[in-house]
């Protein structure tokens, strides 16, 4: 393991360690601004998407409603999810642009008792954070961050200044299939879609 990952988990370790997840609901986890947020950040997506419907960007808004209008089912034990396989693709939408990206490997990995950690570190787009128990049993939150292929790993800072903080609703769309709504950053809507094997 090298330098950079030690330091990595080291400091994943004193964030979960801060802040025990144990019989913890979304709603204590983020605060009231955040969680208004998450809430807004589906109806936000598809306002983005809807001038893109009918232009060249047609085949990328089908993949994206594909995505997010399909089942809802009921989410697993959250560290069930723990060292599973999966890759994953981002779907983006801008004011200019709809597009998606092919699948990256990404990784759940259990961190101390309670905690789950989700992590994309492939491609030039990378995000780390925390998978969040939610409070209905019917999604998971995600708080986290990004950053790029060169520089190390993110996650959640507190500071929206910066652009790099990710927070998102999770929702489990078929057997091996997952997704995140991600709130929109700098005028970006984002969705991941999680495939598990």
């Amino acid at each position: 393991m090298n330098r950079l990952c030690r330091r990595s988990a080291a400091c994943l370790a004193l964030l979960l360690s801060a802040q025990p997840l144990i019989a913890q609901t979304t709603d204590a986890l983020l605060t009231p601004e955040q969680i208004t947020t998450l809430e807004g950040a589906e109806a936000d997506l598809r306002a983005r998407l809807a001038p893109h419907a009918d232009g060249q960007d047609t085949a990328a808004v089908a993949d994206f409603l594909a995505v997010i209008d399909g089942d809802r089912l009921p989410m697993p034990d959250r560290l069930s999810l723990a060292n599973t396989p999966c890759s994953v693709r981002s779907l983006q939408v801008t004011a200019d642009i709809a597009l998606g990206y092919p699948l990256f490997p990404c990784s759940f990995r259990q961190e101390g008792p309670a905690g789950l950690v989700f992590q994309k570190d492939a491609g030039s787009q990378r995000r780390l954070g925390l998978v969040l128990p939610g409070a209905t049993g019917t999604n998971f939150a995600f708080r986290g961050g990004s950053y790029f292929n060169g520089e190390a790993p993110r996650g959640y800072t507190g500071a929206p200044e910066a652009g790099t903080d990710s927070l998102g609703l999770m929702y489990r769309g078929g057997p091996d299939r997952y997704y995140i709504i991600l709130a929109p950053v700098d005028g970006r809507g984002e969705v991941y879609e999680i495939l598990t094997q």
